[in-house]
């Protein structure tokens, strides 16, 4: 996991703590790899990410609500998302 994901995970809001259950359900790996979108610092370090050459995808799980986002999940951290049940409120989007 890129170091500067721990930053970020490090700087953690109260928004943080929020995450849905839905995360934790699929294991530690995948909590971890999920950050709020809305987070400013998280929207600043994923803006700068996206813009790498070296990131093998991003996903972004939003709603009306709020949203989340992760980088460079590996095969099986994507097959336990895909795999899932489907919460209602999750407009998953995988780029590859």
């Amino acid at each position: 996991m890129d170091q500067t994901l721990g930053v970020a995970a490090a700087t953690a809001t109260a928004a943080e703590a929020k995450q849905p259950q839905y995360y934790r359900a699929r294991g530690s790996d995948i909590a971890d790899a999920f950050r709020n979108f809305d987070d400013k610092i998280n929207f600043d370090c994923f803006e700068q990410w996206a813009q790498e050459s070296n990131r093998d995808n991003f996903i972004v799980d939003y709603g009306d609500d709020q949203a989340w986002c992760a980088f460079d999940l590996d095969a099986d951290q994507l097959e336990k998302l895909v795999k899932a049940p489907v919460r209602f409120s999750m407009h998953l989007a995988i780029c590859d």
